[in-house]
């Protein structure tokens, strides 16, 4: 099995931190590795990499991780890729690979019957999808037309929103429409920020790094987040401690107090209630009262089971 793995990135120190290293040389296992970030790079930073990537490029575009992964391709070419029996689409916004990237590639490609798949789905924008940061295409889906036209329709977008309702849910959208079969990898059906632990435990190789930011580290729980990762995985903490320390201070409470995201976060985690036909969801205090999903409505299916 061949597999090409564009990788995107985005520090606003210019700096790539000690878990986009080890990520970058786990795929490295895998997959061969092309990384691009949204930002600057500062040449000894991209020296760290050069061990683990066939390409490493840093420079500022303002279209996200969709964007660095269009400027990849534009910079390899199509035919390039074709050289390919798949695509992995990642990024560093996650902390992992917890376990054998190996073993999960293994257990992932057991399942011949997929042409896209993700770890998790989300619901998002009333419909259901696969989460965009990481993400694996069988040489079928990554060659297509819907494919290609989607990633070559990347432009610089007015937020974040706009960017996860554009690129990312409509991705799984228009492989569907297309024919395509997409599925998810774990089993898991619950906020994968709000339950990470459960998320983990549920054989997820990767956790989002957000958890531990002001806005969510109070909302997700992340106290003796240490612990129990030594516990229920194979990764070594140790690789977090600069990222997580930037954001611990006795101030920290005190910042929040006038941080708009983080209460919009704590109003959502707080109550939820979502009663539609792709999703029946009743969510106090992160506790579910009710917590029903219908993939048949876009047909998203299950890898691992």
């Amino acid at each position: 099995m061949k597999r090409i793995c564009l990788f995107a990135g985005y520090d606003g120190k210019g700096i790539i931190e000690d878990y986009v290293l080890y990520y970058l040389q786990e795929l490295s296992k895998v997959s061969d590795v092309y990384y691009l970030a949204d930002n600057e790079v500062k040449q000894q930073e991209l020296e760290k990499i050069i061990p683990y990537v066939k390409g490493a490029y840093g420079y500022h575009h303002g279209k996200y991780d969709f964007g660095s992964w269009q400027e990849l391709i534009n910079i390899l070419g199509w035919d390039k890729l074709s050289e390919y029996d798949e695509l992995i689409l990642t990024n560093d916004s996650v902390f992992g690979p917890l376990c054998s990237i190996h073993n999960f590639m293994e257990k992932v490609e057991k399942d011949k019957e997929w042409d896209l798949c993700g770890i998790n789905a989300a619901y998002d924008f009333h419909t259901w999808h696969i989460s965009s940061y990481f993400l694996i295409f069988r040489k079928d889906a990554f060659l297509s037309d819907a494919f290609k036209s989607h990633i070559n329709s990347v432009t610089k977008e007015e937020s974040v929103k706009k960017v996860i309702e554009k690129y990312e849910v409509g991705l799984s959208r228009k492989m569907i429409e297309a024919g395509y079969t997409v599925k998810n990898i774990v089993n898991f059906r619950k906020n994968i920020y709000l339950s990470w632990r459960d998320f983990v435990k549920a054989g997820s190789p990767l956790i989002k790094r957000k958890i531990f930011t002001d806005e969510m580290f109070l909302i997700c729980r992340t106290s003796g987040w240490e612990k129990f990762l030594k516990k229920y995985s194979e990764y070594d903490t140790s690789l977090l401690h600069n990222y997580v320390n930037q954001f611990k201070s006795s101030l920290r409470i005190f910042r929040l107090l006038g941080n708009r995201t983080f209460w919009d976060y704590a109003l959502k985690g707080m109550i939820r209630i979502v009663l539609t036909k792709e999703r029946k969801l009743i969510r106090i205090f992160g506790i579910y009262i009710l917590n029903k999903y219908n993939y048949d409505t876009n047909k998203i299916k299950q890898v691992i089971k």
